[in-house]
């Protein structure tokens, strides 16, 4: 988000709709056979790239996290504590919602999968780190409760170090900038490769898991240290390649974009033989540094996006992320006890699904986050921001 009186980079703001959308996919395209339900056939071709391309998103996320935030705040009065409880009564609020519609499944009906164990034995503790948003930082505890809040635990590492960040980064150049952006690009390549050659869980997984079944593997996708780098890398491109810098003359940000693009569709060509610690890496977080740089300078492709209704929906990202996996058992399985699959069946399903999400996070953008606005900033005496 910019600061006010700073343009808006609504063509950064127009691609957070279809990333969730394609992390939606990738969760759509594994829900029926873990729920053992036939909702009909689905290329596996179609399913490597919705998964590549849903691991691409959730480093897109971190990537253009750092690069709003720095963008925004860069060069302008920051205060700390204001902002961190704005962003707290921007996230939180549809966070606890979702844990209190998920508290009869965690709780009571424990319909889990491998590997939920030690959360299930250690219910009490699991759930206070749930809470504090501090699961992230405990492999079996990652995906506990709602499974995919784990990045929430590193967006609030980030977070809590951005006010010190940014102070840091304003005092560098572009070259340096330009040099802590490379250097962060290569650490999440480092990262699994290590685990490669030092194989910390034994054999080498061919499946990621679920809720810590695979310790040091659900660090390195999870923990928030492991994710750090793609938000410095986003920071870093902030400033080496500012959106209203010299640099966007031209037709660069469009060639970034379409190697942006390129680099996206090479991973999902190599993603069926691709080691499983080398999903989120490599292709994923350069593509999602490349097409952040390029829509973030301008061109056609960020022209293109900011006049669609793509803009219109980039508000419901957050909480159709969310509350998608209950969304998207719930229609697999309605299909499942009452439908029969028929062709384009798999497609019809993965729709219904996708629009019940981006209701949901209409509702959370509309209602919950206005509320919860009101509510922390309203106690502390200040003004939400409007």
């Amino acid at each position: 988000m910019s600061a006010p009186g700073r343009p808006q980079l609504a063509a950064l703001s127009a691609v957070r709709y279809p990333a969730a959308a394609l992390v939606v996919a990738g969760h759509f395209s594994r829900a029926p056979a873990i729920l053992h339900v036939d909702v009909g056939a689905v290329p596996q071709g179609a399913v490597s790239v919705v998964m590549s391309a849903g691991h691409a998103a959730l480093s897109l996320f971190f990537v253009l996290s750092g690069y709003l935030l720095t963008y925004g705040h860069q060069g302008r009065p920051f205060e700390a504590k204001r902002w961190w409880r704005e962003r707290l009564a921007r996230l939180y609020p549809a966070f606890a919602l979702s844990l209190v519609l998920l508290a009869p499944q965690f709780f009571v009906l424990r319909l889990g999968y491998r590997g939920d164990e030690w959360v299930m034995q250690h219910q009490v503790v699991s759930a206070l780190l749930v809470v504090l948003l501090l699961q992230a930082w405990v492999p079996p505890v990652a995906e506990a409760w709602n499974g995919v809040s784990w990045t929430l635990s590193a967006e609030l590492l980030f977070s809590l170090l951005f006010p010190w960040l940014l102070g840091r980064l304003e005092r560098t150049g572009r070259a340096k900038a330009a040099g802590l952006t490379a250097l962060c690009l290569l650490v999440t390549l480092a990262l699994p490769l290590a685990y490669l050659v030092w194989q910390p869980d034994g054999a080498v997984p061919t499946d990621v898991g679920r809720h810590g079944e695979h310790a040091w593997l659900t660090a390195l996708r999870m923990n928030p240290l492991s994710r750090l780098p793609e938000f410095l890398a986003g920071m870093g491109l902030a400033v080496w390649l500012p959106p209203q810098g010299e640099w966007r003359r031209g037709r660069w940000p469009d060639v970034l974009v379409a190697l942006g693009l390129g680099v996206m569709a090479v991973g999902a060509a190599v993603f069926p033989v691709l080691p499983v610690p080398l999903w989120h890496a490599g292709c994923a977080t350069v593509a999602a540094a490349l097409l952040v740089a390029g829509l973030g300078g301008g061109g056609r492709a960020a022209r293109a996006l900011e006049a669609g209704w793509l803009v219109r929906l980039s508000g419901a990202s957050y909480g159709m992320y969310l509350f998608h996996v209950p969304l998207v058992a719930l229609g697999v399985l309605a299909f499942g006890r009452f439908g029969a699959p028929f062709p384009g069946s798999a497609a019809v399903v993965f729709l219904g699904v996708l629009a019940l999400a981006t209701a949901a996070g209409l509702g959370v953008k509309r209602v919950v986050e206005p509320w919860g606005l009101r509510l922390v900033l309203g106690r502390a005496g200040l003004q939400p921001p409007r």
